[in-house]
């Protein structure tokens, strides 16, 4: 349950390695082709932040969902993924090899997510330097790749256990402003504003947090903030809202891949806490308000 897979097992036993583009040598940079079946033109993702990006295996969870954007009765779509994370690594960790690896890989989607302690300003002097490799480096380079029509700011979330902030509820909240902030840099740095899309997780989080708390106090798999697997779902589900901005959610999730059976329920209730938080549909009070006690997954 909520087990992370290791980057390297993602790679081989998940995809296919491409090979069809050059790309700098680096221990963290790892090239993924998701092909399901007849494909349409290829849409290249780029994945840049730490394990909270691969825990439960996301980047596949969101394969899943992307390879079904494609047109009804139309080919499925070629998603191409690149993942430069490491764990417990953020923007600065990354800056010095990002242009270069931004540059070769030319993705259609950019998935930015920071260090989870960085951006709510717990760490002054990281916050300060992080907004300032976003002003020089990122968002310049960005800029330059026109092949970038989207860059989603992977907005993470709070937990109780990090000794820079008093609880979850705060963490959350100066995370989001901290997010909020980047886009503003990121478009200051010349990327255009309606390019950038913020995938409010933490947003969700806090949903579920005030309306369905027995759900949200089973997301966290650790001290650290690693999501459970249900967790893991909904990130997936906000996140392809945030890149695909005019795509509809699958009818049928239960094809989705994942290592525990995660309830129809539970699935039905973190969808439309999605689609409220990154496209401001209807709160879903009416099955939230069953959620006193609940059995959330099995083996």
């Amino acid at each position: 349950k909520g087990r992370a897979f290791d980057i390297h097992r993602v790679c081989n036993a998940r995809s296919r390695c491409s090979k069809s583009f050059p790309l700098p040598k680096l221990s963290n940079v790892f090239p993924m082709t998701n092909v399901d079946g007849d494909a349409g033109p290829p849409i290249r993702v780029m994945w840049v932040g730490n394990s909270y990006t691969y825990y439960n295996n996301l980047m596949h969870l969101f394969f899943q969902l992307g390879k079904r954007v494609g047109p009804e009765g139309g080919p499925k779509t070629d998603l191409r993924q690149l993942c430069m994370t490491e764990p417990r690594k953020g923007f600065l960790d990354h800056a010095g090899d990002f242009e270069a690896v931004l540059g070769a890989f030319q993705p259609s989607i950019l998935v930015l997510q920071d260090v989870s302690h960085g951006p709510g300003g717990g760490d002054a002097e990281l916050l300060a330097k992080t907004r300032e490799s976003i002003k020089t480096v990122f968002g310049p380079a960005i800029a330059k790749v026109k092949s970038v029509r989207k860059v989603v700011l992977f907005q993470t979330w709070g937990r109780e256990t990090m000794p820079l902030y008093p609880g979850f509820l705060e963490m959350n909240q100066r995370t989001k402003e901290g997010y909020e902030q980047y886009k503003k840099d990121l478009i200051d740095a010349g990327v255009k504003e309606s390019s950038v899309e913020i995938a409010r997780v933490g947003d969700a989080f806090r949903w579920l947090h005030d309306h369905a708390k027995v759900l949200w106090q089973s997301f966290y798999f650790d001290d650290i903030g690693h999501p459970t697997v249900p967790a893991t779902l909904l990130v997936a589900f906000v996140v392809f809202l945030a890149a695909f901005e005019t795509a509809q959610m699958p009818d049928d999730d239960r094809l989705l891949k994942l290592p525990v059976v995660v309830s129809e329920d539970v699935r039905t209730l973190l969808k439309r806490v999605a689609v409220h938080v990154q496209r401001g549909g209807e709160e879903p009070h009416d099955v939230a308000s069953q959620w006193k006690s609940v059995l959330l997954c099995s083996q």
